[in-house]
């Protein structure tokens, strides 16, 4: 897959990493890193500006702590991703926050349970 440019000279197969503060974050970046012909850059979500977004071809929304409504620029990007037809994936709590835009419920296990593999 060649690279391609937009009319400002800049890269076109972009990724953005959106960083909700979590650890977790740099084991997607390690993954990323794998990419051949993407680029990638992490920006934390209290950094994001809307104007940014029309820079990248993908978004990711990353883990964080909290609720989806604590990072209003999950839904930020959403929204963007809908109006523009990137592609888009969220993990934990970015897929938290993909459940809630499109109407779901979020509720609390019990007992939480984080890096299991269990059949379902």
């Amino acid at each position: 897959m060649g690279l391609t440019t937009n009319d400002y000279g800049r890269m076109t197969n972009n990724i953005l990493l959106l960083d909700n503060n979590d650890s977790f974050t740099f084991n997607i970046v390690d993954l990323l890193r794998s990419i051949q012909g993407w680029h990638f850059d992490v920006v934390k979500s209290r950094a994001l500006t809307v104007d940014a977004l029309f820079e990248y071809k993908k978004i990711i929304l990353s883990p964080g702590p909290g609720l989806p409504q604590d990072f209003p620029a999950i839904a930020t990007c959403i929204q963007h991703a809908i109006d523009t037809g990137k592609g888009l994936l969220g993990i934990c709590l970015g897929h938290q926050a993909l459940c809630r835009f499109f109407g779901g419920k979020l509720s609390r296990l019990a007992h939480p349970v984080h890096g299991q593999q269990k059949q379902i």
